[in-house]
């Protein structure tokens, strides 16, 4: 499999991207080799963004569905309620920069 990896985002507005594992194409950037321990699965089309403030994000297509799910999480050593803010944060540089709604005419539900 032959892993493109220049063409990663290392940015989504003010979120700094660290790494990211695109299933898809069997790339992880945490890893030495850049493969990902993952099984390569072209048809799932899954990224996950981790993001240098110890926030993930993980993007997927539904698979039965016509839809795009994501599942984040973030910590805070500090507070649940900063925790919060940096996944508000987050959340929402992930949805107008890499999902680009208005960009594909996407809705939500």
């Amino acid at each position: 499999t032959k892993v493109i990896t220049n063409n990663y985002k290392t940015e989504l507005g003010s979120s700094k991207i660290a790494n990211i594992r695109d299933v898809t194409l069997g790339y992880d950037s945490r890893n030495k080799d850049k493969k990902s321990t993952l099984p390569v699965t072209p048809d799932a089309q899954m990224i996950t963004l981790y993001f240098d403030n110890d926030a993930t994000v993980t993007v997927r297509g539904s698979g039965t569905e016509p839809k795009v799910k994501y599942y984040c999480e973030a910590n805070d050593k500090e507070s649940m309620e900063k925790a919060e803010e940096k996944l508000d944060v987050i959340v929402n540089n992930v949805i107008d920069y890499f999902l680009q709604p208005k960009k594909y005419n996407l809705g939500t539900r």
